[in-house]
């Protein structure tokens, strides 16, 4: 076991699957979280989708990250025992100018096979988008988060998983940083959207948003794939079903919202009528971004063993296992981290 000790604030998936990764090396690790029962990673759907907004783009590097995603959670599943990944494909419904600019993009873009076929809306009956493009794509699925969670914290028994709340005031700027009395090479703040109200990392372009997603059950479907029509319907594992998702800028807390609820069912007869279903949760959470939508990695400017690993917004569960390794990297190795992710990319302009 290496000397290396780490503290690690938020047990979320970026600070899960970062102290997984640090284990892994050697590396001593704590992580502290509050205790809530509803965070934003174990709420949250879990999508791997590769072509995301509604101008039609791939990810950047999504296939090597496909990949390294895929086998991080295949080769835990085979060591626990258990399953947490889903592989589903998506069909993507294109409206009028949507197809347009599909028309443009398939003749110049290369998209490496990750659209399989397509069709017209009504030949996936769905009847009441009749007239639009429906693409089946490829290389996607679904991330059970809350059991990936779950069963990390059952079988990484070596890590020291305690609930408590961290604040930057606890600290003294000395090395090495001392918290319950232990000593540590580095904090590393992995608190989603809530590291906006850290005085460390409070003046980053923060832009996080805002989603609802409601889980019904007993749904008159038997679908094989999941559908994105400007909102989504995702069936799951356990027969029940997600259906999301809004974005909100502005009230940025974890309180659903009755209102939304209403609009996501308004849209989802308005896409797919009949049918029948039975609500069964409402739950809201806070993806948190900056203005460039690329990750945060990195130390403190002023303070370099307070890090930040952060900022994956809704690509977490294709992005964070790649990352935390480069993290992983940065911490033990100091190996640089790329300019992209940074933080350092915002400390220097500012």
């Amino acid at each position: 076991m290496s000397s290396n000790r780490y503290l690690i604030v938020g047990a979320g998936l970026a600070g899960t699957t970062l102290a997984l990764e640090l284990s892994r090396r050697g590396a001593a690790v704590t992580v502290a979280d509050c205790g809530r029962l509803q965070s934003t990673s174990a709420v949250a759907a879990g999508l791997i989708n590769p072509m995301m907004g509604r101008r039609l783009g791939v990810i950047a590097q999504f296939e090597p990250l496909y990949r390294q995603a895929l086998h991080f959670y295949r080769q835990l599943e085979q060591q626990w025992h258990t399953q947490f990944w889903y592989p589903l494909p998506q069909w993507r419904l294109l409206d009028g100018d949507q197809q347009r600019l599909w028309a443009t993009k398939w003749r110049h873009n290369d998209y490496g096979g990750l659209v399989k076929r397509q069709l017209a809306g009504e030949q996936l009956g769905l009847q009441r988008l009749k007239g639009e493009l429906a693409l089946e794509i490829g290389c996607s699925g679904y991330l059970d988060t809350l059991s990936y969670l779950q069963q990390a914290r059952q079988q990484l028994p070596h890590i020291r998983w305690c609930e408590a709340t961290v604040e930057p005031q606890q600290f003294q700027p000395q090395y090495p940083l001392v918290w319950q009395g232990e000593r540590f090479e580095s904090v590393i703040w992995c608190q989603g959207y809530q590291a906006a109200a850290n005085e460390l990392f409070a003046t980053l372009p923060w832009q996080s948003a805002k989603g609802e997603i409601l889980t019904l059950t007993e749904v008159g479907l038997s679908w094989s794939f999941w559908l994105n029509c400007g909102l989504w319907l995702l069936p799951r594992h356990d027969q029940s079903w997600r259906l999301g998702a809004n974005f909100e800028w502005r009230q940025l807390d974890q309180q659903p919202t009755p209102t939304v609820a209403a609009q996501l069912q308004r849209q989802l007869q308005g896409a797919v009528e009949p049918l029948s279903y039975r609500l069964a949760h409402h739950l809201a959470g806070v993806r948190a971004s900056v203005v460039d939508r690329q990750p945060l990695l990195g130390g403190h400017r002023h303070w370099p063993q307070m890090a930040i690993f952060n900022g994956f917004g809704a690509k977490g569960s294709l992005q964070i296992p790649h990352y935390s390794q480069l993290m992983a990297q940065w911490l033990l190795d100091n190996r640089p981290l790329p300019i992209m992710v940074d933080m350092a990319r915002f400390q220097r302009s500012s």
